[in-house]
């Protein structure tokens, strides 16, 4: 019931806080489960940890992923002048005409000539892109949850990695499931904390910029830029002071240690590596000397500086983070692969699947992925699509589940998604290291642009910590797995219905929705760059150099340093913004004073609790000032 409220309901608020705002819709897990919990405590009944860990976790999809906003965009991909501004240099013609059918409708179709909404997006010509995005969740969940297991089993059952934030879901499920008194109220202390900040944070600026035309904003979301303060000093270097409050929290659960090696990743490379690279190594990285221009924003520094800089050095700093932790642990990973070859009754009971099986569903979506692929795509080599389907899907879901166990981040893996960019016949992101690597093979023919075989393994840590979290609650994950295949035909039905809607209401991209008309162009002229073969990203030598590098940083560090030393926590550094990484250490030391004045035992009984309410609160602050605009604007409904 809840699942399918969750659909009807919230979708539709979600969609709209993504098309206006770009935001996504992390309240609305809170919000349901806030919802039904109370309703049921006042009529009698009762939700048990168990059902709330699956209402809490199979919100996200319920109510947050919408598969047919992706076709609009390709609808806006064809059309747009910024599309026809760029040729594909194989052929000479512009972009529009060399893309295949099996993407998106032909410029000839009749979908065009009729406006958006529902019936627009059941034009026949779209029953193929369509099957396709259907086929690509279907590999989507083999790859990622065979590998989740595989995961599970290494980090959670063998080296017991301590994944420091499932505790504050694991807390906030069991408080809300069973009301004891002792986690009641540090988690109602923070709900009041969440409330006021996302009233202070969101809800304000939400509603005053339906009100006022223009939102009053009081907090600076997600920081205070404080790079053109430094930029005198250190040009290129992207520095600010977080606004949301997890940046800081995270660091209550986290060794001081841990934090600090982030803290050294993180301004090596953001501030001392942008500001080198930007000034003394520019004849390196020129692309990057000519974009960067003062009083460029932190996200724009982020961004380019990755693209031009990094994104090479953090294929290195992957490669060695997903290899020598395995070297070095080399036992552990034997008893792992041994303990799934032969599970016990108890691995059984909670739902883990044989090594065989695993392998099976594993190899069953990578070939099926790359099967496809080549059906579409026959001129690509298969070996290098086969080497990062299965190569790099399988390594980075390593480097990022033990980034998950270890620090409580996983490791960011820079994408075009779905909705915001350039994406895949599957409909599923596509990592920028498969568009480096297109550019580096040579491959000259459009179609590789538009399918992609499957990269990822991002899911597939986020998947294990799931399963550490139903650990904890007592919960057999395998329910939560089942559940994102009941819900799959809902969310595609939903989707349609609440896409066209909105579609029908006013044009997207337009003014009605104010992030669409923001951000869809600059997204439209990124991934035409790509396809006209503008950006040169990925350099194989800096590849190699920063993998050598990591990876003796690694050897030595743990010969030094031993147990305190940890390679993903520096890699992960890398990859996490000033911004953050600071408000990480702040909020560990805030949490060790907090200790001492408390008492380390009763901080330690409290903080979970505490840090779930003030997230709870915050989502529910966030929803609620959505769901009064969307009420609002409902009242303009008329198609354009």
């Amino acid at each position: 019931m809840a699942i399918f409220f969750a659909s009807v309901a919230l979708l539709p608020i979600v969609l709209y806080l993504s098309l206006v705002t770009g935001g996504g819709g992390g309240f609305s897990a809170y919000l349901i489960i806030f919802l039904f919990t109370e309703i049921l405590r006042i009529t009698g009944g009762k939700l048990t940890a168990q059902e709330v860990f699956i209402i809490y976790f199979l919100m996200g999809a319920a109510s947050g992923w919408v598969p047919f906003l992706d076709f609009v965009w390709r609808a806006y991909f064809m059309k747009s002048p910024i599309t026809w501004r760029f040729k594909d240099p194989y052929t000479g013609l512009p972009i529009p005409l060399v893309a295949p059918s099996w993407w998106a409708p032909p410029l000839d179709s009749t979908f065009y000539k009729q406006p958006g909404g529902i019936t627009a997006l059941l034009h026949p010509d779209w029953l193929l892109p369509i099957a396709l995005a259907i086929l690509g969740w279907i590999f989507w969940y083999l790859i990622e949850i065979s590998l989740s297991l595989l995961c599970a089993q290494l980090y959670i059952e063998s080296e017991r990695l301590p994944f420091p934030l499932a505790t504050v879901d694991a807390q906030m499920i069991i408080t809300l499931a069973e009301r004891d008194p002792d986690r009641v109220r540090p988690f109602f202390i923070g709900g009041f904390i969440g409330v006021l900040w996302g009233l202070i944070a969101y809800t304000i600026p939400t509603l005053t910029s339906y009100v006022l035309y223009k939102p009053m904003i009081i907090v600076p979301l997600p920081w205070a830029d404080l790079s053109s303060v430094i930029e005198k000093f250190l040009p290129g270097a992207a520095l600010g002071i977080s606004t949301t409050l997890s940046s800081y929290t995270i660091g209550f659960f986290l060794p001081t240690s841990l934090v600090l090696q982030m803290l050294i990743g993180s301004l090596g490379i953001y501030i001392i590596g942008n500001w080198i690279t930007l000034t003394y190594f520019s004849s390196y990285f020129p692309r990057w000397r000519m974009e960067w221009t003062p009083g460029m924003p932190l996200n724009l520094i982020w961004e380019r500086s990755y693209l031009w800089v990094w994104a090479s050095f953090h294929v290195g700093f992957l490669l060695a983070v997903a290899i020598i932790p395995t070297l070095l642990r080399g036992k552990h990973v034997w008893q792992a692969l041994k303990s799934i070859s032969k599970l016990s009754e108890s691995s059984k009971k909670a739902g883990y699947l044989p090594l065989p099986v695993i392998l099976a569903m594993f190899f069953a979506g990578t070939v099926g992925s790359l099967i496809v692929f080549h059906i579409f795509v026959p001129d690509f080599p298969l070996w290098i699509a086969a080497t990062f389907t299965i190569g790099w899907t399988f390594i980075f879901a390593l480097a990022s589940a033990r980034a998950l166990g270890t620090v409580g981040t996983g490791i960011p893996q820079p994408s075009v998604a779905p909705g915001s960019g350039n994406v895949g016949a599957f409909g599923l992101s596509i990592p920028y290291v498969w568009l480096g690597c297109v550019l580096f093979s040579g491959y000259q023919k459009p179609d590789i642009w538009f399918f992609h075989p499957y990269v990822g393994g991002d899911d597939a840590a986020g998947f294990c910590y799931i399963i550490k979290v139903a650990q904890l609650t007592k919960t057999k994950f395998i329910d939560y797995f089942k559940g994102l295949i009941i819900i799959f035909p809902l969310v595609w039905i939903m989707s349609l219905i609440y896409t066209g809607f909105f579609w029908s209401i006013a044009p997207i991209p337009s003014a009605a929705y104010p992030w669409t008309a923001a951000s869809w162009p600059i997204s439209l002229s990124l991934s035409n760059l790509w396809i006209s073969r503008s950006l040169e990203t990925f350099k194989p030598q800096i590849i190699l150099g920063s993998f050598i590098g990591m990876s003796l940083i690694g050897f030595i560090g743990n010969l030094i340093l031993g147990s305190t030393f940890s390679l993903i926590g520096l890699v992960t550094g890398t990859m996490t913004l000033p911004p953050i990484s600071i408000g990480m250490i702040v909020g560990n030391l805030f949490g060790r004073l907090l200790a001492r004045w408390l008492g380390k035992e009763r901080w330690v009984r409290i903080r979970a609790p505490l840090v779930a309410g003030e997230a709870c609160g915050e989502g529910i602050m966030i929803g609620i000032g959505v769901a009064l605009v969307l009420i609002a604007k409902s009242m303009w409904s008329l198609q354009y």
